[in-house]
Parts: C-alpha cells; structure tokens; sequence
C-alpha cells in the first residue's frame, strides 16, 4: 500500500508544523497588523519551495520531487520579511488520509478533515525553504498594503485544503477540485499582477489627465496670444 501512496505524494504539499524535529518555531502574524509600506517602497516578491515534510523528514522527499510552496515578501527599506504559505488544518495526514468508521449496516464511512488556513510569518526561513528562492515580481507599498487586505480574507475565500480532486463522472462532471499549497502561491501572485495591472492603469490614465490639461492650458495660452494680435 505504502509503495501506491509514495508517487501520488509526489504532488502534494504538507502543513508546515511548528516546533517539529528540525525546525524551530515559526510566528504567525496577523495581516491587519503588520504595519503599512511607504506609497514609494518597493516590495520584492518571491517564489518558494522546500522539500515535502522537511520538518520531519530532512531532504528525504526532495529526491522524488515532493515539495510544499510559498511566497515571501521583502521590504528592505522597513527591513520586513514575510512568508506566506497555505497549509492543511489540521495536518496534511488527515487531508490525505480518511479516517475510517465502520457503520451500524456493515458499510465503511470515509471523512478526511480538509481544512485549509492561510499563514503568514515573520522572516524568511531559508533554511527551510532551501529548495526554491525564485525573485518573480516587484510591487509598491501601495500594492502591498492592498495585498495585506486580500491575505485577511484568505482563510474565508480559501477554506479547503483539497489533495484530491474528486469527479462524480471524469472529467465532465467535477465534484470537488484539487486545491494545495501551489495552487494558493499562484492565486497570491495572480493577485499581485493583477494590482499590479490595475496600478498601471491608474499610472496611465493619471498621465493622460495631466497630458489634456497641459493640452487644454496651451491652447487657452495660442487663444489669448491671437486676441492681443
């Protein structure tokens, strides 16, 4: 049975555990309470990995890719460091593993505990996320403290930690789809490239707007030269 698990472990993610054998404690922080970037600071935004249970297990799953992924934010003008990373509530075995209860009528019910919950730590721990460092974009401290607001609201948007994607009929009729670790990271830097479209947007029509207005005032300037004329 163990020899089936291993490959599907390959591509999942694990709940990062405080305290566990070789890894120190991790601070979790609230979001609405981390203090609010400069409009001007540029904030650096990484891709993360480390291999699979590392806290537990070392490098042991690295050797056949199973990984668990992040996002680190880096403030170097406020010397903030964050680690954002999507974890199963309340661990990544009961997520991948049911628990099994025998029913009155001879039949077995099956239930894994599927919760998700989104953290956000203090510092980067490069240590544990030794696998994957990967600079991926860059955004103002006005994107930042936008992103502050949507990380508060992850653990409503997000609730489910999901190993599995589960079809009533593959592949047409879907019943429960897949969400881990990854899938967040890439929800997260959608989010980011998104403000920072928005963001660009804002920068342009901002030009536009003083473009016309010096368009506006020139021509007000030639209209009063022709009347002295």
């Amino acid at each position: 049975m163990v020899g089936h698990l291993l490959p599907l472990l390959m591509v999942f993610c694990m709940a990062a555990n405080a305290a566990d054998k070789y890894c120190s404690d991790w601070w979790g922080v609230d979001p609405l309470t981390i203090a609010k970037a400069n409009e001007t600071d540029s904030i650096e935004v990484y891709y993360l990995a480390a291999p699979l249970l590392y806290c537990t297990n070392l490098d042991e799953f690295a050797h056949i890719h199973g990984y668990h992924g992040g996002v680190g934010l880096v403030n170097r003008r406020a010397n903030v460091n964050l680690t954002v990373s999507f974890q199963a509530n309340p661990g990544f075995m009961q997520s991948f593993v049911p628990t099994i209860t025998k029913l009155a009528n001879g039949s077995y019910d099956l239930a894994w505990q599927n919760g998700g919950s989104t953290y956000i730590y203090t510092g980067i721990n490069t240590t544990y996320w030794h696998s994957l460092m990967e600079p991926i974009a860059t955004m103002n401290g006005t994107q930042f403290n936008l992103l502050l607001n949507w990380l508060a609201q992850a653990n409503t948007t997000f609730p489910n930690y999901n190993p599995w994607s589960v079809y009533k009929s593959f592949p047409s009729e879907p019943y429960l789809t897949g969400f881990e670790c990854f899938n967040f990271a890439v929800k997260m830097i959608l989010e980011v490239n998104r403000m920072e479209g928005e963001n660009r947007k804002r920068i342009e029509g901002e030009q536009k707007g003083q473009n016309k207005r010096r368009e506006q005032k020139r021509r007000r300037g030639e209209s009063r030269e022709s009347r002295i004329t």
